[in-house]
């Protein structure tokens, strides 16, 4: 995926609550997201997701707390063909 794929925490918030859901939901829906693979965490190393961590969705998030304002999300490349994003 490319830089314009990436998600900044903020952009990720301001599509949670373009999709309408309540601020004390975000952490919830987003280790959702994380846990069924349809969103990743850009790192070093390349885009890490769900099965990429032994399915620990902890792995993720904890790795996302500690990037701050600085963690990177990504869509995973196979909901994006599915959901027609480009």
């Amino acid at each position: 995926m490319d830089s314009k794929s990436e998600m900044s925490p903020g952009d990720l918030k301001t599509v949670l609550n373009t999709a309408n859901v309540d601020e004390d939901d975000y952490a919830l829906v987003i280790d959702f997201l994380f846990y069924y693979g349809v969103i990743g965490l850009r790192t070093e190393n390349g885009d890490q997701y769900i099965f990429n961590v032994n399915y620990d969705p902890k792995v993720l998030q904890i790795r996302a707390e500690l990037k701050g304002d600085d963690a990177r999300y990504v869509m995973n490349p196979a909901f994006a063909l599915a959901l027609g994003i480009s």
